[in-house]
């Protein structure tokens, strides 16, 4: 399997001429994508600028938008604008627009195309001059067949607003506001069928004078009047809607010590026959100093009458009262009363209550020193109609001499469920110690036993808490530093049949962060949290978050500094890995040398996510370089070694092997080898795949004029080599060259060519498996090129095979020429001479 992915990006920006390109891409297998963004002005200040948009996310899928915008040179502003829009499966989509701006008059237009769909929108603009004339907007708009127009009028006179709109479409729509006489006069007026049926319409209209109060609406085919009259405190109006009547009172009264609100409506409509509310606050003051406040609220809903009745005396006690009447049953006949005194050494609370025959009761009292609150004597009693809770009494003492605190406390429920607390202990400002003791008729009606003690200073605070009952204790014990820094430890432990233990410990220092929480319950581990972070800076950090709940585990680790980067995430579900993602990579240098690990694995039970294991070596030094890269994807394996060796002289070793559970490629090694020396170079060529292997010897020396190498194949056919040499003398140049296959048969091929300034000889000689071996004869002038003969004939048989001779002459105004060929092995051409010549 596979598994690559190739990320780039551009960019370019220059600001004259304008121009913004960005471009990026993602492929990997089955997807390619890409993405661009590119905007040019086409000159220096232009006034132009063209762009380019577009998505592929595969090969022949793309979306892509080009556009244009261009400004006139015209004194008035004109701008122009075009686009085009392509998208996989729908039709192109263009766009045109303009915009022109003058003093007197302003237009706007745009032309939208998408396939057979055209729309069309133009907008005009006619700006008033003074302030008496009117301001005027006029539109169009053609969406295919459907054309709408419309218009808006702005009046802004002194004395007169408005606004009038009128749209023209399938229905004839208008709006009008206007105002008038300083807004005392005011209409709206909305038809949105004017030209077909006028009850599509809402209209209000307006009039105020002084006190009174005239108005007329219109909403659908109904039609009302309003007709009234007010003052400071009241209001009085008749509303009239069609055939239906109202009646409308209202009085209010704001005063420092009274206040009076009605509100009546009465209709001829059953439903508000008569509807009446009536609101009365009084307060004064009586002959000993008290304020006494009296209040009356009434409510009238047609046949229901309701009152509530409130009285209250305020002083150094208060006192307050209240009661219900009403002709709806559930409301009727609630009574309440409070009583509240709060004297410097007493506070005493009464609260009653009742509801036809039900009642409740309730009282508190307080008694304490006379400088504090503490010494205190205290009692509660509660009574109800409920059988849960007929009865509640409490009662309480406590007093605190030289630091000894002596408390009890005791409350019974319906006189047969106690509860009683003694407290005891010493209390100062860095050191408190108390032992508590209750006894109780719940449940087992075990004792409970309750032990603390706090102390501290400017730095530490330590606490501790026992709570022992029944033969089960449970013990909490904290311990805080502050400084030079935070430390904090805390401890819970339950001894019970069940034991349970609870441990939480945090450190922060100026560098690092660390919290270990453990939950264990009946000695076993059931969850877990351990956080440790530590950060110098953005290349110098460390991060550990470990949590266990059940069988549940998540392990999260970072850490960077200057020799390692590692990520480690490992993710358990009932016991069950979900997720393992792991990265490592070290490095080391030294003055020869660098090394460097890289570990990545990566499992997971999604089928999305592919299971990774690589494992990657590296070692670089002067002379050396060494890779090993060990992959795992899914269940197949695969392990690249490279090694290389090179010398000062140029002599090097590179070897390369490959091993996978890929069939094709199982096994492949590859070797390359170079030997310097002083009068000759040897190359080794070595390569394995599979069970199949070859390999390529050369053995090279060279001089100025002499050459000898040799090339030995070696694989799957056998063993083959060549061989080559060349020689060079005064007036002679020798080479040779042969060739053996893997069956022994030999090719050989020889030239010698010879010269004495005058005349030149070139011998040729070339011996095969198939036939006799042959020699070719080539003499001639060299002083004169175009004179020469050749032959070639067997050299055991010595037949003539073939000859030629060739003679050719230059001369100042003619070329002519005499040639032969002879040929032996053939019947068609024995004897053929060709002669000739050209008048230049």
């Amino acid at each position: 399997k596979d598994l690559w992915f190739d990320i780039y990006a551009k960019h370019e920006y220059n600001l004259s001429p304008y121009k913004y390109f960005v471009e990026g891409g993602l492929r990997y297998p089955t997807r390619d994508l890409k993405g661009k963004l590119n905007i040019s002005e086409p000159l220096v200040d232009a006034k132009e600028y063209n762009g380019e948009v577009y998505f592929q996310w595969d090969t022949d899928q793309k979306a892509s938008t080009e556009f244009n915008l261009a400004r006139g040179n015209d004194a008035f502003v004109d701008y122009v604008f075009t686009s085009i829009t392509n998208i996989p499966g729908m039709e192109p989509m263009k766009l045109k627009g303009n915009l022109e701006l003058y003093d007197e008059k302003s237009s706007a237009n745009i032309e939208w195309t998408f396939g057979q769909q055209n729309y069309t929108a133009v907008v005009e603009y006619f700006p008033s001059k003074n302030s008496e004339e009117e301001q005027k907007v006029l539109g169009i708009l053609d969406m295919n067949t459907v054309k709408y127009e419309g218009s808006v009028l702005v009046k802004n006179r002194e004395n007169e607003k408005s606004l009038l709109v009128d749209l023209k479409s399938e229905h004839h729509i208008v709006l009008l506001l206007e105002a008038r006489n300083q807004f005392n006069d005011i209409k709206l007026d909305f038809m949105w069928d004017k030209d077909v049926d006028l009850s599509k319409r809402i209209m209000i209209e307006t009039n105020l004078d002084y006190h009174n109060l005239l108005a007329h609406a219109i909403v659908f085919e109904y039609e009302a009047r309003v007709n009234g009259s007010y003052t400071a405190s009241s209001v009085d109006a008749t509303v009239e809607w069609g055939t239906q009547k109202a009646e409308i009172e209202g009085k209010v009264v704001f005063m420092m010590n009274d206040i009076d609100l009605l509100i009546g409506l009465k209709t001829s409509n059953p439903t508000f026959s008569n509807i009446r509310a009536h609101i009365k606050f009084l307060v004064e003051t009586d002959e000993y100093g008290s304020r006494v406040l009296g209040s009356l609220i009434e409510m009238r809903l047609n046949e229901y009458h309701h009152i509530l009745d409130v009285s209250a005396q305020f002083g150094d006690s208060i006192q307050a009262k209240m009661k219900t009447s009403s002709t709806y049953q559930p409301l009727d006949g609630f009574s309440l009363e409070v009583q509240y005194k709060n004297l410097p050494t007493i506070l005493h609370v009464l609260l009653s209550g009742s509801h036809h025959e039900k009642s409740i009761f309730g009282e508190f009292k307080h008694i304490s020193g006379e400088d504090s609150f503490i010494p205190a004597v205290g009692e509660f009693t509660l009574k109800t109609p409920t059988e849960l809770l007929q009865s509640l009494t409490a009662g309480y003492q406590i007093k605190i001499e030289d630091g000894i605190l002596d408390a009890e406390v005791s409350v019974s429920r319906n006189e047969k469920d106690n509860l009683e607390v003694d407290i005891n202990g010493l209390i100062y400002p860095d050191d408190v110690a108390m032992n508590i003791t209750i006894d109780h008729t719940f449940g087992n009606k075990e004792k409970i036993d309750i032990a603390t003690t706090l102390k501290r200073n400017s730095t530490l605070v330590f606490n501790s808490i026992s709570v022992q009952s029944g033969g089960k204790v449970l013990i909490s014990e904290l311990k805080l530093k502050q400084h030079p820094y935070i430390k904090f430890d805390y401890k819970l432990e339950a001894k019970t049949p069940s034991p349970v233990n609870l441990r939480i410990a945090y450190t922060n220092n100026d560098h690092s962060k660390v919290l270990k929480s453990e939950l264990k319950y009946q000695n076993m581990q059931m969850a877990g949290l351990n956080f440790q972070y530590s950060m110098n800076s953005i290349n110098n950090f460390k991060g550990i978050m470990k949590g266990k709940y059940l069988q549940n585990a998540l392990v999260f680790e970072a850490l960077r500094d200057d020799k390692t980067d590692l990520l480690n995430i490992d993710i358990y579900l009932e016991n069950e890995k979900l997720l393992l993602a792991k990265f490592h990579h070290t490095k080391e240098k030294t003055n020869d040398s660098s090394k460097e690990f890289l570990k990545a694995d990566l499992e997971s039970v999604f089928e999305g996510l592919h299971d990774i294991n690589i494992l990657a070596q590296f070692e670089v030094g002067i002379h050396m370089e060494d890779i090993q890269v060990d992959l795992n994807l899914d269940g197949l394996s695969a392990s690249l070694v490279k090694s290389s060796k090179t010398s000062d002289n140029g002599s090097f070793e590179h070897f390369v092997k490959v091993v996978s559970d890929i069939e094709v490629i199982e096994n492949i090694e590859l070797k390359l080898n170079k030997s310097v020396h002083q009068e000759n170079n040897q190359y080794t060529l070595y390569c394995a795949v599979n069970d199949k292997s070859f390999s390529i010897n050369t053995d090279i020396s060279s001089t100025m004029d002499k050459t000898d190498s040799t090339l030995v194949f070696i694989g799957p056919w056998g063993s083959s080599s060549f061989q080559f040499s060349y020689l060079k003398k005064p007036g002679e140049i020798n080479t040779s060259f042969s060739f053996k296959d893997s069956n022994g048969n030999l090719t050989e091929s020889r030239l010698k060519y010879h010269t004495n300034g005058q005349l030149y000889k070139i011998l040729l000689s070339f011996k095969n498996p198939i036939t006799e071996e042959l020699e070719l004869i080539m003499e001639g002038d060299a002083t004169n090129l175009f004179r020469f003969t050749c032959q070639v004939r067997g050299t055991d048989s010595q037949i003539l095979y073939a000859s030629t001779k060739a003679v050719i002459k230059l001369e100042d105004t003619k070329v002519s020429w005499e040639s032969s060929i002879d040929v032996a092995f053939t019947e068609m051409l024995p004897h053929i001479i060709f002669n000739g010549e050209v008048d230049l």
